[in-house]
């Protein structure tokens, strides 16, 4: 797999990591662009890891991936679900499907089924074969207007479909890892940039309009964002599934960088940069 965008830069002890998670490994939603970045990661240290999605063998990220590692499977049917998880058998699931983040995605019926019933049938197949590990990728959007620096036992208060859902979704994780003892974490992801993005994401869209010696047009200035850069976030989705998985069952964990970046910030950075 040539060129810099399969590789990470993840340190010593998260690569350590990865290397000792129990296989078979999963990672459902390969397609998207976290999904992609985890996988291509993990890939280059194990034979062991799976890229499933819908249709992960006609997904562009995925092009360039060993077929055989690639598993057409869609969560929201039962079956054909439950039938490959019974066949592989996997230890260690990282659960990055999602749909709704995106402005364009407005089927209110399949932001509900794919968020909240396809992380339930997830749990249902795995609580029968066994799994050591179970880490779910929630969202910053689960706080909703209660975006002031929330901490995880604050109070969520979601604005939107998409939002409702995940958080539907914490709390399926909540109760299966604290109640059943199921090894589950959420991680609430806040503004993950990297390799991989759709190109109308605010980086993208700002290096192709930088390269250009523009700027794309920005929202008030004042607008912030907690940015982290995407092997920072497949970093802490290892490290979860070997650490509080086991310890912490249920839990909900923010992955963010804890710095306030507007987006004058971002413009300047772009300004010096180009």
């Amino acid at each position: 797999m040539p060129g810099d965008i399969y590789f990470d830069v993840w340190d010593k002890k998260t690569k350590e990591l990865a290397r000792n998670l129990p296989g078979p490994i999963l990672v459902v939603g390969a397609s998207g662009f976290i999904g992609a970045k985890l996988f291509f990661s993990l890939s280059r240290m194990r034979k062991d890891v799976y890229a499933v999605s819908r249709r992960a063998k006609q997904s562009w990220r995925l092009s360039q991936a060993d077929q055989q590692q690639l598993i057409n499977m869609n969560i929201l049917d039962w079956e054909d679900l439950k039938n490959q998880i019974d066949n592989l058998k996997p230890k260690t699931v990282f659960n990055l499907s999602a749909y709704g983040a995106y402005s364009r995605q407005t089927d209110v019926e399949k932001i509900y089924r794919t968020n909240y019933l396809g992380t339930l049938n997830l749990i249902r197949a795995l609580l029968d074969t066994g799994c050591s590990a179970f880490v779910q990728a929630g969202t910053s959007s689960e706080y909703g207007i209660n975006s002031k620096e929330p901490k995880e036992n604050e109070e969520l208060i979601p604005n939107s479909d998409y939002a409702v859902s995940k958080v539907g979704a914490s709390y399926l994780i909540k109760y299966y890892g604290q109640q059943l003892n199921f090894p589950a974490v959420n991680l609430r992801f806040y503004s993950v940039y990297g390799p991989w993005e759709e190109r109308d994401r605010l980086i993208p869209t700002l290096v192709s309009a930088g390269l250009k010696h523009k700027f794309p047009n920005f929202v008030d200035k004042k607008i912030s964002r907690d940015f982290v850069y995407i092997d920072d976030c497949t970093g802490a989705l290892v490290k979860a599934a070997q650490t509080v998985c086991k310890t912490d069952p249920g839990i909900s964990i923010n992955i963010a960088t804890g710095i306030k970046t507007s987006f004058e910030d971002v413009a300047r950075v772009a300004k010096k940069v180009f």
